[in-house]
């Protein structure tokens, strides 16, 4: 009977609030080998008898290794070229189709109102919250974790109780995302390679 050389499976693996799609390849090998594909998916080759569990324990200890490597993978995903006007028009649609769900949402639980939302493809800020309550977020934000964006959306949805960044409001935006910081530690390391799409245009 012929042996079986290759074996894939699809599982998800969460990290920090992160979520990753990862492509599992199994086969006749004695070493392990992670890619970083997109934002959010990754590929491992693992001998056969590999085990998500132990899979899972392997992109835990690699995991600095990983988040350094999203920007380039979004750079080659992108071709490292600036999106034309129709992949604009696609990355604000589908901001704003998530931005529909996700924003009436995070008002009633902050119990606020705003007022018109708009979506651009900016080259520095990823959303801004004006006195009179509009909003305004980064298209780009379709390319970060869904986590990411959700912490964008309440951070100025929070700009409606504190139009500043005092102790106050900070205190708003732990109260729906307690583990800001590793949002914020996600947009630090790799904010700067999706801006720079925007840059280029």
């Amino acid at each position: 009977m012929k042996k079986q050389k290759t074996v894939e499976e699809t599982f998800t693996y969460v990290k920090y609030g992160l979520l990753f799609t990862v492509r599992l390849v199994k086969t006749f090998r004695n070493s392990y080998s992670i890619r970083v594909n997109s934002k959010d998916t990754l590929t491992v080759r693992a001998p056969l008898f590999a085990t998500q569990t132990g899979v899972t324990a392997l992109l835990d200890k690699h995991f600095n290794w990983i988040e350094k490597r999203i920007p380039a993978a979004i750079s080659q995903t992108e071709n490292g070229k600036a999106p034309d006007e129709e992949q604009i028009k696609e990355l604000a649609d589908k901001a704003k189709e998530y931005l529909g769900i996700r924003l009436p949402y995070f008002a009633r639980l902050l119990d606020v109102r705003y007022n018109n939302v708009t979506v651009r493809c900016q080259k520095t800020r990823w959303g801004s919250c004006s006195a009179k309550g509009n909003l305004n977020f980064n298209c780009l934000l379709s390319f970060a974790p869904t986590e990411v964006f959700d912490y964008v959306i309440v951070h100025e949805l929070c700009h409606l109780k504190e139009m500043n960044h005092s102790p106050a409001f900070w205190h708003e935006v732990e109260k729906i995302i307690p583990d800001r910081k590793i949002h914020e530690k996600w947009l630090r390391q790799n904010g700067s390679a999706l801006l720079s799409l925007a840059k280029k245009i």
